[in-house]
């Protein structure tokens, strides 16, 4: 019998691939079929998932940055 599973084609670049590729390691069922390099196939039920997993990563790296900014510059002085 044939199941079909709604799915979602996400275009992305590595590091963002990356990220989606470790949501599905910690919570299954996330991503249908890797195709390339640059796209992805999620379960259209996880892309709220994904898009808050995305968003907390680039916050967390912007908040790094800054820091190493901050450091940077008291360092200078």
């Amino acid at each position: 019998m044939v199941r079909a599973i709604r799915g979602i084609l996400i275009t992305c670049d590595p590091p963002v691939k990356a990220i989606i590729e470790r949501l599905h390691t910690r919570l299954q069922d996330v991503i249908i079929e890797v195709l390339d390099e640059s796209h992805i196939l999620i379960q259209e039920a996880k892309l709220g998932a994904v898009q808050k997993e995305i968003q907390d990563v680039i916050y967390k790296k912007e908040e790094e940055s800054a820091l190493q900014i901050d450091s940077d510059e008291d360092s200078d002085n």
